[in-house]
Formats: structure tokens, sequence, C-alpha cells
């Protein structure tokens, strides 16, 4: 696959929908419509995707190609790839997110996308690179590392980054997967499993940027 030039789309949650329902897929990271389960309001999010793309100018009149440039390429490694990492913000053991941005990372073909996802349904989808996949994750755990604590102690939110990429075919095995679990002054490695959340193994890893690294491949 052709390497995508530097840039990035702004979708939101219709708009995703609708490109994932062209080739029968779901959009990862929905979240608005997260509860929509049935066809019928599914179909009626997809309409509504289909015109703000068309009014937004990111359509063509060519039915085999109906996508602009960039976003042809950008939904090609979202939808037809594979998630590689995640990046949350979140309490009680990574399984209640908090009102921040998410990140997801895909590959295809070489080709990397970063999603950065906000709490009101706003995808912000990007080309990149794995080395600077690893620079900005690596900054941005180095930032919540060196976060003052509070007199309290813990704020009780965490930054969780979890390694998508070592997930079998069939799924989430109950083993989990490797993940880490960073706040003010304190880096944790561990697993995070189904329905439980962060489990805890090892404490302070000696190459942050290393570890990360490993997660991003």
């Amino acid at each position: 696959m052709a390497e995508i030039r530097e840039t990035q789309v702004l979708l939101l949650d219709d708009e995703a929908v609708a490109l994932a329902l062209r080739v029968g897929a779901s959009w990862p990271t929905i979240t608005q419509i997260a509860e929509v389960v049935d066809e019928v309001s599914l179909a009626d999010a997809g309409r509504r995707g289909v015109g703000s793309l068309a009014l937004r100018g990111l359509l063509t009149e060519d039915e085999d190609n109906p996508l602009t440039e960039p976003l042809r390429s950008l939904v090609e490694v979202v939808l037809a790839g594979r998630m590689v990492m995640s990046s949350f913000v979140a309490m009680d053991n990574g399984r209640t997110l908090t009102l921040t941005n998410s990140t997801l990372v895909y590959e295809h073909d070489g080709a990397w996308v970063t999603e950065v996802v906000s709490p009101v349904g706003a995808h912000y989808v990007m080309a990149s690179s794995r080395e600077s996949i690893v620079d900005q994750a690596t900054a941005v755990a180095s930032n919540f590392l060196s976060e003052e604590v509070s007199e309290e102690g813990s704020v009780g939110e965490d930054l969780f980054m979890v390694a998508l990429g070592q997930i079998g075919p069939d799924g989430p095995s109950d083993a989990g997967v490797p993940a880490i679990r960073i706040r003010p002054g304190s880096v944790v490695t561990g697993t995070m499993l189904p329905e439980v959340g962060f489990h805890p193994s090892g404490d302070d890893p000696e190459n942050l940027d290393k570890l990360i690294g490993s997660f991003v491949c």
C-alpha cells in the first residue's frame, strides 16, 4: 500500500458509520451511537453520514472510487487493517473511561494511521508512521508520569496503553493482553483482562519508550 501523505480528516459518528456500512464493516471507535443495535437506526445514521460527507465534498461521482483522497486511503487502513495499540484515560482499573480523548493506532500493508476520538464523537483520523507514534505516545506517557500527585494521593485517573496488536484472531484470551498503567510518579506493567480490567504484574520499567515501542509492532 502506498504511503499516505501526512494529513488528517475529521469525521463525525454518522459519517464513520456511513463509511463502514459501504464495506459491510463496523467502525471500531463509534461513541455517541454505540448503543444503537437495530438495523433501521444504523441505516438512518449511515444515510445522514452520506449526506454530510457529500456536503463536505468528500465523495466523488465515481461508483468504483466514491471517496476522495486522502479519506479513501485513511479509511482503508482503519477498516481493512489491524488495531495495534490503544491509549486512554480511565478510572476503576481501566473499566470506566473519563471525559478525555482516546487514541487508537492501526496498521495495514505498512501504512500507519492514528485515530483520536473525542467524548462527543469526533474522530480525528490522521496518517502517521511507527516512529512518530512511538515518540508521541512516549511523550504523552512521560507528561502524565511527571504530573504532581495531589495531597490526597492518587487523582483517581490513570493513563492506560494496551497492546491490541497482540490479540489473536479469536479475540482476547482469558489471560488478557499486555498493558501499561501510568499515574503521576508511577508506571506499572500488567495485562488488561476481559470484564476485569487492568491486572498489575510489575513496576517501573527501565526504558519506557522501548516498552511502548514493543506495543507498536
